[in-house]
Formats: structure tokens, C-alpha cells, sequence
């Protein structure tokens, strides 16, 4: 599984042909079947509507479910993916943040040399960092201006098929003064 947001833009605002060929669909819920609302009805029942409706093909995947462990969020986010999303099997669907659903983000991390500080238009601090000769850019804090021409450690979601680090950041507590385990995902 590669990501490649890239390739969804080019399919969806410019028609790229090519680029809509490499595209699947990966499903993790349906909300609405034939007309007929299934957001209020439990998650379980959804996801066994959901496998029941879709062709599954080489372009549509849907993706299948499990129990939340360590392990199953480990191999998911080893598949390439940001990360999982819990569920709870009777839950209804309803918008936004909500207890029943928990989105738990992948953590990758990496370390790199630290170039330069800039601030952006947002009025937030980037840094902008070399990392194998390759130029990233990640949100920060002028907390680091110390630090450049030194290392530091980026944390992020994932790698897109551009070589982009997605949700890049510097992290705020250095590897090497971790205590413990820390929270996985």
C-alpha cells in the first residue's frame, strides 16, 4: 500500500488518467445503503453491510476488521497506513470527535540536521531540515533557534509516494531522554 496524495489530486482536479488508474478505493464504513441511512444503526452491523455491498476487486479493498491490540495497530501502520481507528461494535455513526471512535496516529521518528528556522504565513515556526540530503520542512518552535546547524528529531505520521513526511514535527521530548516505553501509536 502506498499513500500518494499527489495522485488523487492530479486524478480528481486535473483528470489525469494515469494517475486515476493507480488509485483504489479502501473502505472502512458505509453510511448510507440504497436510500436508507445506516448512520444510526451499530458499527457491527454497518461493517457487515459494508462487506456485503462493495465489489471487491483489485480497485476496491475494504479493509478487515479486528480487535484493537498493539500488534494489529503495529501491522497496520507497517502497511504504510497513519494509523487506525477504534471502534466500539455498537456504536452509531455521528460526526466529529466522539468516545466511541478513538483515532490513534502513527509515530514515526527520525532525526535529522536542523538547517533553519523560518516562520510562515500562519504566524507558526518551521524548521527546515536535511535529511539524507533530501530538504523537509516540519511545524516547530523557535524553542530550537540553539539548535540549528545541530540535529533534532522529527516525529510523523507517514512517508507519502513523494518522499513528503506527513504531519512532520520537531519532537519535544529528544529520544534520548525518554523515560519508559511511552505510548505506542
Amino acid at each position: 500500500v502506498v499513500q500518494d496524495f499527489s495522485a488523487v489530486c492530479r486524478a480528481a482536479l486535473r483528470g489525469d488518467g494515469a494517475a486515476a488508474a493507480q488509485l483504489r478505493l479502501v473502505a472502512f464504513d458505509v453510511l448510507e445503503l440504497d436510500g436508507k441511512d445506516l448512520r444510526p444503526r451499530p458499527w457491527i452491523e454497518r461493517d457487515s453491510q459494508l462487506r456485503s455491498a462493495l465489489p471487491i476487486c483489485d480497485r476496491v479493498r475494504v479493509i478487515q476488521s479486528q480487535p484493537a491490540t498493539v500488534e494489529g495497530h503495529r501491522a497496520i501502520v507497517g502497511l504504510g497506513f497513519e494509523g487506525t481507528v477504534l471502534k466500539r461494535s455498537g456504536s452509531a455513526y455521528r460526526p466529529g470527535r466522539q468516545s466511541a471512535w478513538q483515532k490513534v496516529k502513527a509515530r514515526h521518528r527520525v532525526t535529522v540536521k536542523l538547517q533553519s528556522l523560518t516562520s510562515g504565513r500562519d504566524g507558526k515556526t518551521y524548521a527546515v531540515c536535511d535529511l539524507e540530503g533530501r530538504r523537509i520542512v516540519a511545524l516547530s518552535g523557535q524553542h530550537l533557534a540553539s539548535r540549528v546547524g545541530g540535529e533534532v528529531e522529527l516525529v510523523y505520521s507517514r512517508v507519502d509516494a513523494d518522499g513528503t513526511l506527513r504531519e512532520a514535527r520537531t519532537s519535544a521530548v529528544p529520544e534520548a531522554c525518554r523515560v519508559g516505553p511511552g505510548p505506542v501509536g
